[in-house]
């Protein structure tokens, strides 16, 4: 079993670096053997080759604690830490002086309208006002609902004489005109220069479903139409001068 290791020895003086030996051969390699005690510092030999690499030893024992080296250069800030907790409040400060009066701000922005306020009491009644200016006329008024009949006018005086008619029966005509059998109508027309004052007509069938003045476009009566259940009718018309 491997002994325990030696106490650390003090350092020693640098010495004299050596000449380089010749290399040596690449020895085999040894067991681990027992750490001795610490010797001095010898002078540096020359570096031989690079052998293989020896099994770990056992730990040594904690030496004693080094002095304390050199400060060390100054490192990097560190990152900024996380933020801390809320802080209790701190207690009031004590008043300070009074400040010199700051000069006028800005006008600020009209405000909003303020309600009304409540109604004041009633004043006392006015003067009485000059008489205003006449006033425009109105729009005219709907019509009214249509009044009573009146009474009965006074009698007119008697009418002067009139011209002399023509003879009524001079110039009365009589005029016929057989119908059509396919719709069971007939029509006859007055002379020119008369109209009709009257007129009529007859079928097989004793049965007319229409006898009627005949009319002009301007609505002068100037012959006769008649129009039958059935069969073929005859109309006739009474023709007077229109003048």
């Amino acid at each position: 079993m491997p002994g325990l290791p030696g106490l650390k020895g003090d350092k020693g003086d640098q010495g004299d670096n050596g000449r380089d030996g010749a290399p040596g051969q690449q020895g085999e390699n040894g067991r681990d053997g027992a750490p001795g005690q610490q010797g001095e510092n010898g002078r540096d030999g020359a570096p031989g080759q690079q052998g293989e690499h020896g099994r770990d030893g056992a730990p040594g024992q904690q030496g004693e604690h080094g002095r304390d080296g050199a400060p060390g250069q100054q490192g990097e800030n560190g990152r900024d830490g996380a933020p801390g907790q809320q802080g209790e409040r701190g207690r009031d400060g004590a008043p300070g002086q009074q400040g010199e009066r700051g000069q006028d701000g800005a006008p600020g922005q009209q405000g909003e309208r303020g309600r009304d306020g409540a109604p004041g009491q009633q004043g006392d009644k006015g003067d009485k006002g000059d008489n205003g200016s006449n006033g425009r006329d109105g729009a005219p008024g709907l019509k009214g609902d249509k009044g009573d009949k009146g009474d009965p006018g006074d009698r007119g005086q008697k009418g002067d004489q009139g011209d002399r008619g023509p003879s009524g029966m001079a110039d009365i005509r009589v005029v016929t005109n057989p119908g059509n059998s396919s719709d069971h109508s007939a029509v006859v027309n007055c002379p020119d220069g008369f109209y009709a004052i009257g007129g009529g007509g007859q079928s097989s069938s004793n049965s007319l479903n229409d006898s009627s003045p005949a009319v002009n476009p301007n609505g002068k009566p100037v012959g006769w139409k008649v129009k039958a259940q059935n069969g073929t009718p005859t109309a006739f018309a009474i023709c007077a001068p229109t003048a």
